[in-house]
């Protein structure tokens, strides 16, 4: 009888499983469908990649960009971080975010490794800081759960004086009150269970809805499809948070969110982001044709990725023709306990406030250079014409496989399925 309900058990299992494929496939067919139209895919796993730089670097005796083809050429597939690597020197893209032992870097060696973060590393500009400092200081003190009790409540009788203070209030009161009402969600016996969903409403949601809330910004969460411009790139996956800034381009900053880190999760989903970044960085510039050649390396581009509690803002920024640079900028997590609290809640406030500021700054360089700011009538004088950047000649096309994404939207689908069963099965 054991028998019989046990195979009864995995015939069902194995239904089931043959009907989740079936659904993803579906999906899967249905989205390529929907972007055929406005994009001709084709491979591009044997595009021809050419360097366009002229930069020495250390001793090398070839230019940056040829060291970075050779990095593509020599690697050997067989982890994820591999991939991501293969990804990056393909689209000319240096990662100095990373220095470890099998990092892109390191393969350069030390002396040109050493002066490229030295050349092209960008300090974070400085940012207003917007914390409510009589709370930040209350904060910083040991405190009971007593303490803060009576902090949630001084909080809840503040009165803001502007509108941005009564946003950052209200992330101020999300994160305090958890701690008061509902520390039970920082158990990591409890947080296993969570998807990837779950810390997107629970604890991130209303952290960047209520930082982001002037009518300048459009945050779109859920998993939105890349924008027509990355869809002639090929690129069909997905991105669980787009902020928009402004209504001309395609948006500002991409997110991938995941529920923890694991090397798949932080490679692929970094991988995508960075990929989809360059895309809206090139159709950015294609926008304000008239900025200046030495502004161009000023554009950045931030890029976030969340995994569970924790997050990371990196930047990429076109430093040379063809050279693209990526670089770690702000990290801040959700506190889950008092001592992280102390002063957990003033570094989300900071690391916010820095990351603003490069969407500040890309929409000055929006405003400033779609249009020629010269004098029209002296250019007419002289007999000069307009002075357009040639910005095809700096970019380079994204590299990403047909076969890639295809196989990465059929993931992204699995995964989101899976969640489904999973949240109607509790």
């Amino acid at each position: 009888m054991a028998d019989k309900e046990l195979f009864e058990t995995l015939k069902q299992a194995e239904k089931s499983k043959q009907i989740l494929k079936a659904t993803v496939k579906k999906r899967v067919f249905d989205e390529a469908l929907q972007t055929s139209s406005s994009a001709t895919t084709t491979t591009k796993k044997h595009v021809k990649v050419s360097p366009k730089d002229n930069v020495y670097m250390g001793n090398s005796d070839q230019p940056l960009g040829h060291c970075i083809l050779n990095h593509s050429n020599d690697l050997k597939i067989k982890t994820y971080q591999d991939k991501y690597l293969l990804y990056l020197s393909l689209n000319m893209m240096i990662d100095i975010s990373n220095i470890s032992k099998n990092s892109q870097l390191k393969y350069f060696g030390d002396d040109i490794s050493t002066e490229v973060k030295n050349t092209y590393k960008k300090d974070v500009p400085e940012f207003p800081d917007l914390n409510l400092i009589k709370f930040v200081n209350k904060l910083k003190k040991r405190f009971t759960l007593g303490d803060l009790n009576k902090i949630e409540e001084a909080l809840d009788v503040y009165k803001a004086r502007n509108k941005q203070e009564k946003y950052v209030k209200k992330i101020y009161q999300h994160i305090i009150s958890m701690h008061v009402d509902r520390s039970h969600l920082f158990h990591k016996a409890l947080r296993s269970k969570f998807s990837e969903a779950d810390y997107r409403l629970k604890f991130w949601g209303v952290v960047f809805e209520s930082y982001f809330y002037k009518s300048e910004y459009m945050l779109l969460w859920g998993d939105t499809l890349s924008t027509p411009s990355c869809q002639d790139s090929n690129l069909r996956f997905r991105a669980d948070l787009r902020i928009v800034v402004m209504s001309d381009t395609d948006g500002a900053t991409t997110d991938k969110i995941s529920k923890k880190a694991t090397p798949k999760k932080f490679f692929m989903n970094k991988l995508k982001s960075v990929l989809g970044t360059k895309c809206y960085l090139n159709n950015f510039l294609s926008t304000v044709p008239y900025i200046p050649s030495k502004e161009i390396k000023n554009a950045v581009f931030p890029i976030v990725q969340i995994m569970g509690l924790n997050v990371h803002v990196y930047t990429l920024r076109l430093v040379n023709k063809g050279l693209y640079v990526l670089q770690d900028f702000v990290s801040f997590s959700f506190p889950t306990n008092f001592e992280s609290l102390r002063y957990g809640l003033a570094n989300i406030m900071n690391g916010l406030s820095a990351t603003e500021t490069l969407l500040i700054e890309l929409k000055r360089f929006y405003e400033s250079y779609q249009s020629d700011g010269s004098d029209s009538m002296a250019r007419v004088l002289r007999g000069s014409c307009e002075k357009k950047i040639p910005i095809s000649s700096w970019v380079t096309e994204v590299v990403w496989s047909e076969e890639d994404s295809e196989e990465d939207l059929e993931e992204d689908l699995e995964e989101d399925l899976e969640e489904e069963e999973e949240e109607k099965d509790e």
